[in-house]
């Protein structure tokens, strides 16, 4: 089994006589969206880097606080929230907390929307193309739908070409933030200023936030 004891305001991680990891609790955040998967795991990212800097994964079933008991997704969620504070949002049970799933299929339009209308983060995006035509996918910071060709996006995704249905995959452990709203665009050019539209059916796009 492996171990999580705290050992002068750091996490000390072990298995057996091993130890794996010693970190300040500073600078430990914890991705609890993955104690939610169907084999839940811990993963630990250093925070003074990014979340994909991760510097421990384990399954949950494997790890164990510093009496040996084995750890719980509430036990766990209640040992980072006691030593670390650094975590997503955790969905629950009830549907009140977790992401919100969004939804389009382009139409012939630059397909100018918006996904929230408030700040927020963006956590997936999964983008398929329908085309023989690589067509870009345009994320903007604004709580209304944006101008396209002037407002200028917080990101650019190309979707590929394919008519069989090729795509991209993006999920983003702890959220990008968007601190006025978020909206979108699909375009057939990658300039910031490109206006061209798209057809129906190009894009199938689907996004989780909150």
């Amino acid at each position: 089994m492996i171990k999580f004891t705290i050992v002068n305001e750091s996490l000390q991680i072990s298995r057996g006589t091993t130890i794996v990891l010693l970190m300040p609790n500073l600078y430990i955040g914890a991705d609890s969206l993955s104690l939610y998967e169907n084999e839940p795991k811990i993963v630990l990212f250093n925070i003074a880097q990014s979340p994909s800097f991760i510097v421990f994964e384990g399954l949950l079933s494997e790890c164990t606080d510093s009496n040996d008991t084995p750890f719980t997704i509430n036990s766990f969620l209640s040992f980072v929230a006691s030593n670390f504070g650094n975590t997503v949002n955790s969905p629950s049970s009830d549907g009140t907390n977790g992401t919100t799933p969004y939804k389009l299929i382009s139409t012939a339009s630059t397909n100018s929307n918006v996904v929230k209308a408030s700040g927020g983060n963006l956590y997936s995006i999964i983008a398929i193309g329908q085309t023989s035509t690589i067509r870009y996918l345009k994320l903007y910071n604004k709580a209304t739908a944006p101008t396209v060709g002037t407002d200028v996006p917080l990101m650019t995704i190309p979707v590929p070409a394919n008519v069989q249905g090729a795509g991209v995959s993006i999920a983003f452990a702890i959220g990008v933030n968007f601190p006025l709203g978020i909206g979108i665009a699909i375009t057939s050019g990658s300039a910031d200023n490109d206006t061209g539209a798209v057809g129906a059916g190009d894009v199938i796009l689907n996004l989780t936030y909150a």
